[in-house]
């Protein structure tokens, strides 16, 4: 009795999992560049998570589409960090128009330069495309999350920031 009570505990909670997962407004995934942990921020709320960022940061100044918030203090990282971030469209090809067997349909981003441009893409904007920031973290010239538990610590200041 109590074996199967466990197991339905860890049934049920697997489940409410996956549904709290699915409606997630806005993908988060990882990126290494350099070497370092960065992040994406896919979906249509990316343009909400940039206005939360400039909330958040006051001091930057809002123009073009890519950012630098300067000196940011994340709590559980030692040193302060640059966040360098590019709107833009982030896409997928298509796995049959790939010209390898090992590929598993690849993806691109394409940062706005002009207002001109992101209208031209926008106006482009196949299902594959969807709206989105890369978030680049620097320390100094270098990407500075080296580790997966910077990387979380990281992410989960991120995402309080959009959700706060």
């Amino acid at each position: 009795m109590k074996q199967s009570l466990i197991l339905l505990f860890a049934l049920f909670s697997a489940a409410n999992y996956s549904s709290a997962q699915d409606s997630d407004p806005i993908q988060f995934p990882q990126l290494i560049t350099g070497g370092g942990h960065n992040f994406q921020v896919i979906g249509t709320d990316s343009h909400a998570f940039v206005d939360s960022l400039f909330t958040q940061f006051s001091g930057t100044k809002r123009k073009g589409y890519v950012w630098k918030f300067r000196k940011v203090e994340i709590p559980g990282i030692s040193e302060p960090v640059t966040l360098q971030v590019h709107q833009g469209i982030k896409g997928y090809y298509e796995k049959e128009k790939c010209d390898t067997n090992s590929c598993g349909g690849g993806s691109y981003f394409h940062t706005f330069t002009s207002e001109k441009y992101k209208k031209s893409l926008l106006s482009r904007k196949t299902d594959l495309e969807h709206p989105a920031i890369i978030i680049y973290i620097k320390r100094g010239r270098q990407y500075g999350l080296k580790t997966k538990e910077e990387a979380e610590i990281a992410k989960a200041y991120l995402r309080s920031i959009f959700e706060g």
